[in-house]
């Protein structure tokens, strides 16, 4: 069972593919303008794997959403430099109070940098808290990028494939799966955050200037 540290209104530090530290936590809602922000900086394209669209409009009325719901826990955010650059969130569906529909979008300058399986892992560890059991989905068939990541997240992952709209049902109960992804995800990131001490492009040398030091 995925162990995560105490005090979650804080936030997990986590490495990133490319070795940097990225900090997911909580959706807060002071975090109202930067998520707005994120809105408009992201693509068409992310925008219409999203939301379905291309228009703003749906961008708002997530926000709202969430800003509605800020209390209930179930949205994260994950920041980069300080920088609120991804966001997921679930919400329980009044016909099964065990599945959650799953929205998840990152900036596409940190779409290849592992950041949605590392807010899977995270929104899963608060849904099954919570009571949910499932997530639902509803991706395009042409989001390679949301269907590999789900599909390859070790959790067992049902539903249609091809054009149009995939229906997926993302069962939360954890496995040995679940658990070799994130140590494989793992690896991955510490191999690179230590690349830059192990494989220098160059190096500094201060010292004294005197004789024999």
């Amino acid at each position: 069972m995925t162990v995560l540290p105490p005090a979650p209104s804080l936030g997990w530090d986590v490495l990133l593919r490319d070795g940097r530290i990225a900090r997911i936590r909580p959706f807060v809602a002071a975090d109202e303008q930067s998520l707005l922000a994120l809105n408009e900086r992201v693509s068409d394209h992310t925008r219409l794997m999203r939301y379905f669209s291309v228009g703003d409009r749906p961008g708002r009325w997530y926000v709202e959403h969430l800003l509605q719901q800020a209390a209930l826990g179930n949205a994260l955010v994950a920041l980069v430099d300080d920088e609120v650059v991804a966001v997921a969130s679930y919400a329980r569906l009044e016909s099964d109070p065990g599945t959650a529909d799953l929205g998840l979008m990152v900036e596409d300058d940190h779409q290849a940098s592992g950041l949605g399986s590392l807010l899977l892992e995270h929104l899963a560890h608060s849904a099954r808290a919570h009571g949910i059991k499932a997530f639902h989905a509803d991706v395009l068939g042409e989001n390679h990028h949301m269907l590999r990541m789900l599909r390859s997240s070790g959790y067992s992952v049902t539903g249609g494939a091809g054009a149009g709209v995939v229906e997926l049902t993302v069962d939360l109960h954890e496995n040995p799966a679940v658990r070799d992804a994130a140590s494989r995800r793992e690896i991955v990131a510490e191999r690179a955050s230590l690349q830059r001490v192990l494989a220098p492009r160059s190096v500094a040398v201060v010292g004294s200037a005197r004789t024999g030091s």
